[in-house]
């Protein structure tokens, strides 16, 4: 009798320790867990894994994406089989008269906005090496607005020069950032609400981590902040611009490979700013995203 207890209860602390550990194990990763909101591994196909808006992935048919567009992918679109970061990737390669947008998710609760103290966070990953991949002309990896890249417009995107430079744009609605209408090429990037990288860290032949930041948006002002982050590292910080965007919501999208050729892979979205040391630990994720989630 004496034994069956003492056997019950080192099997009990046994139980008890375990379930610490991995609840231990599982805390530093909380946080990035409950402040999550989209996440598209393309493990399964084009469609989110996780969405609190709509996890359907649509394709663009005409000039003007948010009345004429389908669900799922066109040819040059595909889901490439065991060469993405972590399992699939999505993969661009469109014709050579094919530019804009082509494939987008909407945007709507999947990064949730705000019309005072609007906040986020986006991560995904590319393989591209872009002085030899991409074809001439602006190309955008990643790009959020309802409208234009210029006109409320957040985004990531290789410019045209040689090398190629990779920008983060946060550009508020276009009456604030540009009054006077001036056309963009008379304006310097000096003037613009731009963080460029010179000589980026890219290749085909290694995947990139990038993230972007965003906090205190839409409101009063000029406190708004936004961060760019490649491989875990912060490589550039905006500040001293009016962060206004009056979107409409429901023709807002998360836009896909605009003008882009190469690979995208874990695309996730979060409902705050990120800290440094939390985007450094969302790069590090042994299992990507998908392992906060369980797994895929």
């Amino acid at each position: 009798m004496a034994y069956s207890k003492l056997l019950f209860s080192v099997t009990s602390l046994s139980t008890i320790l375990l379930l610490i550990a991995c609840q231990s194990k599982d805390k530093p990763n909380s946080p990035l867990r409950d402040a999550l909101t989209f996440h598209a591994s393309f493990d399964h196909g084009p469609d989110a894994d996780f969405a609190k808006g709509d996890p359907r992935l649509f394709t663009a048919t005409a000039a003007r994406p948010q009345l004429h567009s389908i669900p799922g992918l066109l040819d040059d679109v595909t889901i490439s089989e065991g060469v993405g970061r972590f399992g699939n990737c999505i993969s661009f390669n469109p014709p050579d008269d094919i530019k804009g947008t082509r494939a987008f998710y909407k945007l709507a609760e999947n990064l949730p906005y705000a019309d005072r103290d609007w906040n986020g966070t986006l991560s995904f990953w590319i393989r591209v090496t872009p002085d030899e991949d991409l074809r001439p002309g602006f190309t955008d990896p990643l790009q959020l607005t309802p409208r234009s890249a210029l006109d409320g417009g957040l985004w990531v995107d290789f410019d045209t020069g040689n090398p190629r430079q990779f920008r983060m744009g946060a550009f508020p609605d276009k009456a604030i950032w540009n009054p006077e209408d001036k056309k963009p090429s008379e304006i310097p990037n000096t003037g613009k609400p731009l963080i460029s990288v010179v000589n980026p860290p890219f290749s085909r032949d290694h995947w990139s981590h990038i993230a972007m930041t965003f906090e205190g948006f839409n409101n009063p002002g000029k406190d708004a902040v936004a961060k760019l982050y490649l491989d875990g590292k912060l490589h550039g910080s905006l500040s001293g611009w009016e962060q206004i965007y009056n979107w409409d919501v429901d023709a807002a999208q998360i836009r896909l490979g605009v003008n882009f050729v190469g690979h995208l892979d874990e695309l996730s979205c979060f409902d705050r700013a990120l800290g440094s040391e939390e985007v450094a630990a969302l790069h590090a994720l042994e299992e990507g995203v998908g392992g906060l989630l369980g797994g895929n």
